[in-house]
């Protein structure tokens, strides 16, 4: 059960859409800003390395916090029962 009912309208949908939208792009950015700048410092880090580590560990982080962004605003905001 949500704590927060919107009604089923288009433009509540849309505005709730763009929200999720801004803070998964926002929590994202700002995230693996910091962890580049933690795997820049480590000594496996090297250049042949780089894409392919940086790349999986950035696909697992976006996948997570879409993941935790979604059941927030699935249990806050009743968004895609």
């Amino acid at each position: 059960m949500p704590l927060l009912k919107f009604s089923n309208h288009h433009r509540t949908r849309f505005v709730l859409n763009s929200l999720f939208t801004a803070l998964t792009f926002a929590i994202i950015l700002v995230f693996n800003d910091v962890i580049d700048a933690y795997l820049e410092e480590m000594p496996f880090f090297h250049k042949d390395k780089h894409p392919y580590i940086k790349g999986c560990v950035h696909a697992v982080n976006i996948f997570t916090i879409y993941m935790i962004v979604s059941y927030v605003f699935y249990y806050t905001f009743g968004w895609g029962m």
